[in-house]
């Protein structure tokens, strides 16, 4: 998700990094031949990433739910690039180009 606001008197500061050290092309480039899957009405299909299917591009602070049989363990906070595409959204962390998380926009029944 995208947070918009945050009010808390524990956290007076998340510490997110200023400057980018990955470049869009480069987060662009990681992202090319990614594996993921998508849910449908007819179950899940494995695809994989063409950079000739993102629509956009943002710079954004993303919140990663870290799970754990089924139980939140952890957020993690990330500036990334976000990725939007036909499916859902990518996340590629801007200090070290790893891709953190897909999710999915709606049902696919592509």
């Amino acid at each position: 998700g995208k947070m918009n606001y945050l009010r808390s008197t524990l956290i007076p500061q998340l510490r997110v990094p200023e400057a980018i050290c990955i470049k869009k092309s480069e987060a662009k480039l990681n992202l090319s031949g990614y594996h993921y899957k998508v849910y449908s009405f007819t179950g899940p299909e494995n695809r994989v990433l063409s950079t000739k299917d993102i629509d956009e591009s943002t710079l954004e602070v993303y919140i990663h739910k870290i799970t754990e049989n089924g139980k939140v363990i952890r957020f993690d906070y990330h500036l990334s690039w976000r990725f939007s595409t036909f499916d859902g959204d990518f996340f590629v962390d801007s200090q070290t180009g790893e891709v953190i998380d897909f999710v999915q926009g709606w049902i696919s029944s592509k």
